[in-house]
């Protein structure tokens, strides 16, 4: 009995193998650009909101496709249809030819707005610390003035490396005023953003809405669902405090720029943030071995409208070419004097 039990179960098992290797889904180039626009289409939230026929990407690309498709080919086909969402979250990505997204190709073609740090800490602001462990954090002192400046170029670190805006704030607490210089943060953990933002609030504060997709129609979308900032830490700075922000300011950057524009002793300077209508990618992979991202959340600011084409600042600032090779930062210029206005 005990040998026949063990021929059931060897059995068994090679008809679950069998089985199982039935339903994996061949490598073509076909059947790759179907995974790809099908998982989308049951799954991604934004077609409505930015007007997208993806039925339309599916009849004009799909019909490029054969057989004796190429690789490079499939890929340019791949890319055009992410590039029509016109969202940085989401992208298609392959070792040999690279990551191909939206988000990437449009801050190339915007001006940078962003000095190199030693025009920021020699010519406008005397450098206190920076960041040992990852070097994306910095402060110091506007150089003849009673400002305090803070360098955050990611959230995306070590979550105590965050904390660190409590000794900066220690330092500068009875300050007229502080700037908070986000330019080049390409986002990361939103939970770390909050971290910093805490500081700057004494109450509670609803800075965004979520929306996810729920049901296979584009326009099954949950409801507004509310990111509340709570306030947090031993000092809390309530006087002026302008955020700067350009182009390559996006993601949890871009939470965090939401964040700061819901409270009412900050002043938005410099550039409109990259956008990105929807947030939240998961990865993927295709039966090539490619892998995926789709974003899977609309976000929307504070009055519930989508974040399409950026966070727009309240005083749009630009540094030219001219501006860049001489050392020059009208951002952090125009910050100062909007300090001093007051």
């Amino acid at each position: 009995m005990r040998h026949y039990s063990n021929l059931i179960v060897i059995v068994t098992f090679f008809l679950f193998s069998c089985k199982k290797a039935d339903n994996q889904i061949e490598n073509t180039t076909q059947n790759n650009f179907k995974i790809f626009w099908d998982d989308f289409d049951a799954n991604y939230p934004a077609f409505q909101i930015n007007n997208i026929n993806w039925d339309s990407v599916y009849t004009v690309n799909f019909s490029m496709i054969n057989s004796n498709t190429k690789d490079i080919d499939l890929f340019n086909i791949l890319k055009s249809s992410v590039f029509v969402l016109k969202d940085a979250h989401s992208d298609i990505i392959s070792n040999q030819y690279g990551s191909a997204n939206y988000g990437y190709t449009f801050v190339r073609s915007k001006p940078t707005n962003f000095p190199v740090w030693n025009t920021i800490f020699t010519k406008y602001v005397q450098l206190i610390k920076f960041n040992h462990s990852n070097a994306t954090m910095a402060y110091g002192k506007v150089i003849n003035q009673d400002i305090g400046y803070f360098l955050i170029e990611s959230f995306n670190e070590v979550k105590n490396d965050y904390y660190m805006i409590d000794t900066f704030l220690d330092i500068f607490q009875n300050s007229k005023a502080i700037i908070i210089d986000i330019r080049r943060n390409g986002g990361g953990n939103e939970a770390y953003a909050q971290i910093v933002a805490s500081r700057l609030t004494n109450q509670a504060m609803t800075y965004r809405y979520a929306r996810y997709r729920i049901g296979p129609k584009h326009t099954d979308l949950s409801d507004f669902i509310p990111m509340v900032l709570m306030p947090d830490g031993k000092i809390r700075f309530t006087k002026p405090v302008i955020l700067l922000t350009n182009r390559n300011t996006f993601s949890a950057a871009e939470d965090f720029a939401l964040m700061l524009k819901s409270l009412p002793n900050v002043v938005h300077i410099g550039d409109t943030t990259l956008g990105g209508v929807a947030t939240n990618p998961i990865t993927k992979t295709l039966p090539n071995g490619w892998t995926y991202r789709m974003a899977r959340t609309i976000n929307c600011d504070k009055n519930k409208v989508p974040i399409k084409g950026g966070i727009a600042p309240q005083f749009n600032v630009q540094i030219s070419k001219s501006d860049s090779i001489n050392g020059v930062d009208r951002i952090i210029e125009a910050a100062i004097n909007k300090i001093n206005e007051k």
